[in-house]
């Protein structure tokens, strides 16, 4: 009998050490593909959550990228690999590279996807497939677009300034690695100052408990978030991701994209101030180089003629704030249009 017992707690404790080996090396895995921070974008921000629910110490395939394709354009990506893994991991792998290497020469997000489709069906002879969400920020044209091409995720949500929020639905693709042409388009929106595009794979939408209206506490939750930052919004889905404290039953990933001000820093050391109108609100925006300075709301009568600008907008404004990028400090305000 001891001869056994001890047999038996070597095999265990072997065991023990192959399950933490594996863990470690999914997760290490699992770090390679979402990056380790977000790059800056002009006239956006960009924040993005991850988390792996890494069950049988395996790697998942769902991965987000945001990277500067050419001057003035950028682009955004997330995705979801059918399985985990290290086969759903080097199909990840495949797919962050791909749009990285074509991103630069795509003319359109579904020049992208397309060519991503292609890479899976050349190189990948496993049947595994993706789907996949890809935007592009055109920062330095004119009408500062975006558009996005869909394949076969789960539609984005437009989350605008005044709270209401709007499913991304148009006629999509399909997945990706299964069919030569996947049905890509290009889908162009509108993104004004304030407004929130949000990606994230379906392992947000899912729980185990099939009366839990998921969607519904997502738009919520967005609803509830409308002008809050990047980051902020980010945090609170995933907090809603780990539902109370558990981890999430699939990989879950998530990026929001918020237009902050329209405005790309020229150099010129002058004042600029303009102002956009829609049906919705009326947003003004007052830029001038320089470090900035704090939102403290001053006394103006305490002050005699000084200190009334931001006395003021506090008073006339529904929403402001102050912005800093590349040098200059922008101080906006909304107010809503009934």
């Amino acid at each position: 009998v001891g001869l056994t017992g001890l047999i038996l707690a070597t095999v265990t404790s072997q065991r023990r050490r192959a399950e933490r080996r594996a863990q470690h090396l999914a997760h290490d895995l699992q770090a390679e593909l979402v990056p380790p921070q977000l790059p800056e974008i002009p006239q956006f921000e960009a924040a993005g959550w991850y988390r792996a629910s890494m069950q049988g110490q395996e790697a998942g395939g769902d991965f987000y990228d945001v990277f500067k394709a050419s001057p003035g354009r950028w682009v955004a990506v997330i995705g979801d690999v059918c399985g985990k893994g290290p086969e759903a991991a080097s199909l990840t792998a495949l797919a962050r590279h791909t749009l990285r290497a074509v991103g630069r020469q795509a003319t359109g997000p579904s020049d992208a996807l397309r060519a991503l489709n292609e890479a899976i069906l050349e190189q990948r002879s496993d049947q595994r497939f993706m789907t996949a969400v890809l935007v592009q920020l055109d920062v330095a044209g004119r009408d500062h677009g975006v558009a996005l091409s869909n394949g076969g995720h789960p539609s984005p949500l437009l989350v605008r300034a005044r709270g209401e929020v709007e499913e991304v639905v148009g006629e999509g693709g399909m997945l990706l690695g299964i069919y030569s042409d996947p049905g890509l388009v290009d889908q162009r929106l509108e993104l004004l100052p304030g407004d929130a595009l949000v990606l994230f794979t379906d392992g947000l939408a899912e729980r185990r408990d099939p009366h839990d209206d998921a969607a519904g506490r997502i738009r919520e939750l967005l609803r509830a978030s409308a002008g809050a930052s990047a980051s902020e919004t980010a945090a609170r889905l995933g907090q809603l991701a780990l539902n109370d404290g558990a981890e999430p039953d699939d990989d879950v990933a998530v990026v929001v994209l918020r237009r902050v001000h329209s405005r790309e820093p020229t150099g010129a050391a002058t004042a600029q101030a303009p102002v956009e109108v829609s049906d919705r609100l009326l947003r003004v925006e007052v830029s001038d180089p320089g470090e900035g300075f704090s939102a403290d709301i001053p006394d103006p009568a305490a002050r005699g003629p000084g200190g009334w600008g931001l006395f003021l907008t506090e008073q006339l404004a529904d929403r402001w704030g102050i912005d800093r990028d590349g040098g200059w400090t922008t101080v906006w305000l909304e107010r809503d249009l009934d």
